[in-house]
């Protein structure tokens, strides 16, 4: 197959009107591929990689062609087999030369000069139905576009301006759903110091129960100890004035209350002791003072 560096495509087929765009373009590769051959063997992917376009489409642009008769198709089979082992496109070159006279009526010379001549000149009713498309046309950007344009600039800034919006509320929210998480950490820590102040509270609460417990007891213990020495305290006054009495009658040495009064006197003693306490008391405040 002769390897495509470039593609012609000749007036007949160019200004072909029974062809589309697409099979003019596959039927002068057809063409060229077969220069030397007088038949293309080129596969559906193989020129769908240069036209751009897909293999489906090439086969169907091949079966137009070929019900126009523009081409003829045969199909070499392998044996034995339905598959397709080769295909054979030879193109109809009467058939695409028959345009060749109609297709190139009125066309001139490549230069500027010729082409100045119109074949067609312009008349004065032209002229007023050119003016009637511009004024047309100028009505309908007028009526319809612009207006049209305008509603999409205002529904463009509208939604810019929704999206602004948006936007804040989503930031109010995300700002919300902070709070709302430090708000909760806060509930959750203010719950677990409320538990552990309950907890303290109680740990003292029983602490203090012990101790006021205690307290108590050794207050009662104290208290029972106190009263037994008032009354050791109290049975021994008592004991040592009996005492006295019985050594005063028994001695013959006057009234006993005379005696307490003389060792008082003379010791500087108090047989009660309280009174002993208090007097010892004054004495030491008096050298104080002194």
């Amino acid at each position: 197959m002769q390897k495509l560096k470039g593609l012609w495509i000749p007036a007949e087929i160019l200004l072909n009107k029974d062809l589309s765009d697409k099979e003019k373009i596959i039927l002068s590769m057809i063409l060229y591929l077969s220069e030397e051959t007088k038949s293309c063997f080129a596969s559906n992917k193989y020129i769908a990689s240069i036209v751009n376009v897909t293999a489906n489409r090439v086969s169907k642009i091949i079966s137009s062609l070929k019900e126009k008769q523009y081409i003829k198709v045969q199909l070499k089979y392998k044996t034995d087999s339905k598959e397709i082992e080769q295909r054979q496109i030879t193109p109809i070159v009467e058939n695409i030369n028959r345009y060749n006279s109609k297709s190139q009526e009125g066309i001139g010379t490549n230069n500027y000069l010729d082409s100045q001549n119109q074949l067609y000149p312009i008349y004065d009713k032209d002229k007023d139905i050119s003016k009637f498309s511009i004024k047309r046309d100028e009505k309908i950007f007028e009526e319809i576009i612009k207006p049209k344009d305008e509603l999409i600039n205002e529904l463009y800034q509208n939604n810019l301006l929704m999206h602004q919006q948006l936007l804040r509320q989503t930031k109010i929210i995300e700002e919300a759903e902070k709070y709302q998480i430090e708000r909760n950490n806060i509930m959750a820590d203010n719950r677990y110091l409320h538990k552990q102040i309950d907890d303290i509270k109680a740990e003292y609460k029983q602490k203090e129960d012990n101790l006021e417990w205690k307290y108590k007891y050794r207050i009662n213990k104290l208290e029972k100890e106190n009263g037994y020495l008032h009354n050791v305290i109290y049975k021994f006054r008592e004991t040592i004035h009996k005492f006295i009495e019985w050594i005063c009658v028994n001695f013959n040495m006057g009234a006993g209350d005379t005696l307490i009064r003389d060792f008082k006197r003379k010791t500087r003693t108090c047989l009660d002791g309280e009174e002993q306490i208090k007097r010892e008391e004054r004495e030491k405040n008096m050298k104080l003072e002194l």
